[in-house]
């Protein structure tokens, strides 16, 4: 999903493992993330931690668009087996 993709990629604490970041960091993209409780602190450049709290609000209004337009979703977060980390 992330091919052409070259940059930062925000995602919940479901996306968050060394493997995956590692994978993407070869492909020039960063994932940031909310920590899960149980992980150590990190340091967040300040703009990315002001985008990392305003994915909610982006959330936000997807909901309704989703209501809207009638469109599901699916919480399958893998494609294939062979791409799952």
């Amino acid at each position: 999903m992330l091919k052409n993709i070259i940059g930062k990629v925000f995602g919940e604490r479901g996306y968050i493992s060394k493997k995956r970041a590692e994978l993407l960091a070869l492909d020039d993209v960063e994932l940031i993330s909310i920590l899960k409780k149980n992980m150590k602190p990190r340091v967040l450049a300040a703009f990315d931690n002001l985008l990392l709290r305003k994915r909610c609000i982006i959330e936000t209004i997807n909901n309704p668009l989703k209501n809207i337009f009638d469109l599901e979703h699916s919480r399958l977060r893998r494609f294939n087996k062979k791409s799952y980390f």
